[in-house]
């Protein structure tokens, strides 16, 4: 019995000590904050970056910001082809976009890109492998554009910044 004493005691021990030893949860690396750990495989346009150009749409940005990406301007009322990887060799006919989300949501096409200034964009992060970190995002197999608007600020800035240009 006193054998069973002993090991509870021990065991007893062993469990206080780790629950006093355990670190506290970090809530600063969560998905969807900007501390979200990136990796490798990623481009990362911060607002800084966007800003310095805010008259132009996300699309010249990302252009002008990725060397080696193809993007075509669109014919009529089509979207943008943006190749991040290159066309899709399985079914050459099939559209090889990447994914694009603005604010977490899933948009259908690659549209977005042509309608949003690079002012009103707080920070842009491309996977051309089509896997991000973040929670909530499906991995896509033409890559992936994660789109996260300013907030807290009036669009006018961007808006008088696309007039004034």
């Amino acid at each position: 019995m006193s054998g069973m004493r002993a090991l509870g005691l021990v065991l007893s021990l062993s469990v206080t000590g780790a629950c006093a030893s355990s670190p506290q949860f970090d809530r600063g690396t969560e998905p969807g904050g900007d501390d979200t750990p990136i990796t490798v495989n990623v481009r990362v346009i911060t607002q800084a970056e966007l800003s310095v150009n805010a008259s132009w749409t996300l699309l010249d940005a990302l252009r002008n910001s990725l060397p080696g990406t193809k993007i075509q301007r669109p014919r009529g009322n089509d979207c943008p082809i943006v190749l991040l990887r290159g066309q899709d060799n399985v079914d050459p006919g099939r559209p090889s976009n990447p994914d694009v989300y603005v604010d977490g949501t899933h948009t259908n096409d690659t549209c977005p890109l042509m309608s949003l200034l690079a002012g009103q964009v707080r920070r842009v992060e491309i996977y051309p492998l089509g896997y991000s970190a973040r929670a909530g995002y499906a991995g896509g197999p033409h890559g992936l554009i994660l789109v996260f608007l300013r907030r807290g600020e009036s669009s006018d800035t961007a808006q008088q910044a696309h007039t004034t240009s």
